[in-house]
C-alpha cells in the first residue's frame, strides 16, 4: 500500500490532486483530503490562522464532489484543527500545534492511521477471517457474534507486526461483509469510521514484552523465543462499549512506541 498525502512547499500550493488524491486507495477520498490537510497543519506548513480555499476551489483541484471536501473539513473540524468564521471563511485552528509523532495523546488513532498520517508505506497482508459465536473469554469484550482476523503488517524493512483482532458483530454487524481486501486495508479502524460511522472514543493500551510463539515468529522472520513487544488494545464507543479487541506482537527493531504525558494542573 502507498500513502497518498504529500507535502505542500508554500502555503499557495496547498493541493496536487496527482500526488494527494488515489482513487486506488484503501481509504476514502474524504479521509486521504482530510490526512493531507492534517499533515501539512500539524508540520507547521500552514500557519495559523491560514485561510483554507473554499470548498468549491479544493473540489475542482482534486477532481471530487464539493460534498467529499465538505466531509474531510468536517473531520478536521471535529478535530479541532480548523475553525469556521460564519460568513469570512475557514481558517487554521490556533490550537491546531500538537506533537508530530507517535506520542500525541489528543486524538485516538490507530497505528496504521498514525503510519499513514506520517507518511510511512506499508502493506497488511490479510492471513485469516472467520466469525466466532459467543466470545467471552476476555471481561471487557463480549459479545454473541464475533469476526477474528489476523493480519500481518510489512514495512521497507520486511514483516513488523502480527494482529489479531475481534471485531464485535453485535454493534456493528455490516463489518460481515466487508471484503478480504477491505480488511486488508491500511487501517482497519479508518475502514469501521468511515464506511460504517464506528465512533472511537476511547481505548485501553497495554504493553508487555514476550517470548515470540513459533507461529508467530515464523510470520515475523525471527526464531522462535525472540523477545517482541505486545501490544493489547480495547477500543470503546462513547457508550462504554467495547467495539473491537486487539493484539499484536511487535519487532522492536521495526517499530517503537512514545508516549507523551502532560501535567493537566498546567
Amino acid at each position: 500500500m502507498s500513502t497518498t498525502a504529500g507535502l505542500a512547499r508554500d502555503h499557495d500550493a496547498v493541493v496536487d490532486a496527482q500526488d494527494i488524491v488515489s482513487r486506488n486507495s484503501a481509504l476514502p477520498l474524504h479521509a486521504q483530503i482530510a490526512t493531507h490537510f492534517r499533515q501539512l497543519i500539524l508540520a507547521g506548513m500552514l500557519p495559523n490562522g491560514y485561510r483554507i480555499p473554499p470548498e468549491g476551489d479544493l473540489a475542482r483541484q482534486f477532481e471530487v464532489a464539493r460534498g467529499t471536501v465538505r466531509t474531510a473539513m468536517a473531520t478536521l473540524l471535529a478535530e479541532g484543527l480548523i475553525e469556521r468564521a460564519q460568513g469570512i471563511g475557514t481558517f487554521v485552528s490556533v490550537r491546531a500545534r500538537l506533537p508530530q509523532d507517535d506520542s500525541s495523546t489528543a486524538r485516538l488513532l490507530s497505528t496504521g492511521e498514525r503510519l499513514i498520517e506520517r507518511g510511512i508505506e506499508f502493506q497488511n497482508t490479510l492471513l485469516e477471517r472467520r466469525l466466532v459465536d459467543e466470545h467471552r473469554s476476555l471481561e471487557a469484550f463480549s459479545a454473541h457474534r464475533v469476526m477474528h482476523i489476523r493480519r500481518l503488517r510489512t514495512l521497507f524493512d520486511g514483516p513488523a507486526s502480527v494482529t489479531d483482532t475481534l471485531i464485535n458483530l453485535d454493534l456493528v454487524p455490516e463489518a460481515a461483509q466487508l471484503t478480504d481486501d477491505s480488511l486488508a486495508a491500511g487501517s482497519l479502524h479508518a475502514t469501521l469510521r468511515y464506511s460504517f460511522g464506528v465512533e472511537f472514543t476511547w481505548a485501553e493500551r497495554f504493553f508487555s514484552a514476550e517470548l515470540a510463539p513459533a507461529e508467530v515468529a515464523q510470520l515475523l522472520g525471527v526464531a522462535p523465543g525472540t523477545p517482541v513487544l505486545c501490544h493489547e488494545e480495547f477500543s470503546y464507543t462513547h457508550e462504554h462499549d467495547c467495539i473491537e479487541y486487539s493484539r499484536s506482537w511487535v519487532r522492536t527493531d521495526q517499530h517503537k512506541y512514545a508516549v507523551t504525558v502532560r501535567d493537566s494542573r498546567g
